[in-house]
């Protein structure tokens, strides 16, 4: 994290467009409150690549798993999905 990146919530009330456009340029920007970091914009691009990379990660073919994997994996099926941290 760069300090150029580093931004105010007070800045981001006052410049949100300024800070969109500066995410779409230079890249992701933190969002600072009481000097903690509590948020990141970034560029649609960007979002759109993790969000790719997440689905690519974990996407598993059952075939290749263990036995033992494979049981947990359909175990994990039937969990609701509360049972879950949302990434």
């Amino acid at each position: 994290m760069r300090s150029e990146q580093c931004i105010s919530v007070t800045e981001l009330a006052k410049n949100t467009s300024g800070i969109i456009r500066r995410a779409n340029a230079s890249g992701v920007q933190y969002v600072f409150v009481n000097n903690k970091p509590q948020a990141v914009i970034l560029s649609m691009q960007e979002y759109e690549a993790l969000e790719n990379a997440k689905v690519e990660f974990w996407t598993v073919d059952p075939k290749e798993l263990s036995a033992e994997t494979l049981a947990m994996y359909h175990h994990a099926k039937t969990l609701p999905k509360e049972s879950f941290i949302d990434l």
